[in-house]
């Protein structure tokens, strides 16, 4: 009785202290690359074509930037033709506009995050979601004009984000749910690096290793185009997986040494790239 005992405690102790060691581990690794970990308020879950992903939001990197002070005044080049040919090119608009807004927001640019707001709502509507996200708009509306605190703005755009997703994801549009994702997570490429270049910092280029991300929306973005028959949202796709393919290999920098200048400025054009397809009315961007 007593020997089996000691041999619980024993496989106890050692399962207690597997645990703490793996926990341990995982915690130095992602120091190591100072970067945070995603909490689960930060991460959306999209099943195209019967496989699961789980991304992290755009917005945590603009939240782990936020917090190193990172300067977003002056930095977002919003376009405000919200006008386009298919749903695609919807679901990423109102990816680059709802990024916009939280820029914006964070660098206390409330004329400039009014017009964006407008923007999301007829995106929005096109999307056929405006009705299920109207209580969260009112609510991050009312934080902002009461100049809430930075933690309970933040809580609101987060709130509003999982209603976009969860409002289409109830309209079995996991394609455009994901579609919204990767418009945000691109504008963020976008304004990211062009602050970074303007005022360089290896603490902030950090944020740009995100090879993984580029390679599950490679994924993401190749499946839908095999489901795709709408020549014109299939030719927009293509062009955004080229697009994608490039900022992965890029971002596919050793983990042990910065993130140099010379590639935020490639990453820096090919955002700019996507952006002016994502944003055109043209019928046959160019690749």
């Amino acid at each position: 009785m007593t020997k089996n005992l000691s041999k619980f405690k024993y496989h106890t102790l050692f399962i207690i202290t597997f645990i703490i060691l793996t926990i341990t581990s995982y915690y130095y690794l992602n120091k190591k690359e100072n970067l945070p970990l995603p909490t689960e308020d930060e991460e959306f879950n999209f099943i195209i074509d019967g496989k699961s992903y789980i991304m992290p939001t755009a917005f945590h990197s603009f939240h782990y930037l936020n917090s190193l002070n990172f300067q977003w005044k002056n930095l977002v080049e919003m376009n405000t033709n919200n006008s386009s040919t298919n749903d695609s090119q919807t679901a990423l608009l109102l990816g680059f506009r709802a990024a916009d807004g939280i820029i914006f927001l964070f660098a206390n640019e409330k004329e400039s995050a009014r017009k964006v707001r407008n923007s999301v709502i007829e995106l929005a509507k096109n999307l056929d979601i405006i009705t299920d996200i109207k209580s969260e708009i009112t609510s991050l509306d009312n934080a902002v004009i009461l100049n809430a605190d930075e933690d309970i703005l933040e809580d609101r755009i987060i709130d509003l984000q999982y209603k976009i997703q969860n409002a289409l994801h109830k309209k079995q549009k996991d394609n455009l749910a994901a579609l919204v994702e990767l418009g945000g997570w691109l504008e963020g490429l976008h304004i990211t690096c062009k602050g970074i270049i303007l005022n360089y910092n290896s603490d902030h280029s950090e944020i740009l290793k995100q090879s993984h991300v580029a390679k599950i929306y490679i994924d993401i973005v190749n499946a839908l185009i095999k489901k795709q028959s709408n020549d014109k949202e299939k030719l927009i796709l293509e062009n955004v997986l080229s697009n994608l393919i490039k900022i992965s290999k890029i971002t596919n920098h050793s983990h042990t040494e910065a993130f140099p200048l010379e590639k935020v400025k490639e990453l820096y054009k090919i955002s700019s790239d996507v952006k002016k397809i994502i944003e055109s009315n043209d019928d046959n961007p160019n690749k």
